[in-house]
């Protein structure tokens, strides 16, 4: 089985009921990968420290 998530979230749940004689269930999940992907708000904000890296470099070396 393949599941494919386009946008947004989504929430992959098993249920089980009982095993024959006693045994108990089980679920065995193979190769599961998860890719995270930032958000825009926290690129924004890496972009905004970023440049005040970058004016903060641009100040002492015109204060020279």
């Amino acid at each position: 089985m393949t599941f494919t998530v386009g946008a947004g979230n989504a929430v992959l749940s098993f249920l089980a009921g009982g095993g024959p004689n006693g045994v108990p269930p089980f679920a065995l999940l193979d190769s599961v990968s998860v890719t995270a992907v930032p958000e825009p708000s926290t690129f924004a904000l890496f972009a905004l420290g970023l440049g005040a890296v970058v004016a903060a470099r641009r100040k002492t070396r015109s204060a020279k």
